[in-house]
């Protein structure tokens, strides 16, 4: 179900489709759609090009996915019990080639989770767009 963003100023339809639900499928995730999530997180830009991102997936069912869940506080638990899959994203605080704090880590980080947001909705809906 699309639940288009209610803008004020014109924006890309593809950011206009996210939307956050509550409720989601219990329906497996395609391993191919999975791969072009972290694909386009892995393009996101970062500080000195040091990527400083990690993803951790589970799948309903294994020990990671458990693991994740157990993370959650009780009000995310009620709608994310039933997805098929749950990512936990990680950053590193230093730079490897410098050997120094990254002040821009998070910062990183959630970049190339939006990275992969945008992907999702775009692998979830596909859509063409007039040139």
């Amino acid at each position: 179900m699309e639940k288009p963003a209610s803008n004020t100023y014109p924006i890309h339809p593809l950011l206009k489709r996210r939307w956050s639900p509550r409720a989601f499928s219990d329906r497996p995730v395609e391993k191919e759609k999975l791969q072009s999530l972290f694909e386009a997180a892995r393009w996101s830009a970062s500080s000195s090009n040091e990527q400083p991102w990690h993803f951790m997936m589970g799948l309903k069912g294994d020990p990671t996915w458990t693991a994740i869940f157990e993370t959650l506080d009780e009000g995310n638990r009620e709608w994310a019990g039933n997805v098929p899959m749950l990512l936990l994203a990680i950053c590193r605080n230093f730079y490897l080639r410098h050997k120094r704090p990254n002040s821009y880590a998070a910062y990183d980080t959630g970049q190339a989770v939006s990275k992969l947001a945008i992907e999702a909705t775009e692998t979830a809906c596909p859509v063409s767009y007039a040139a």
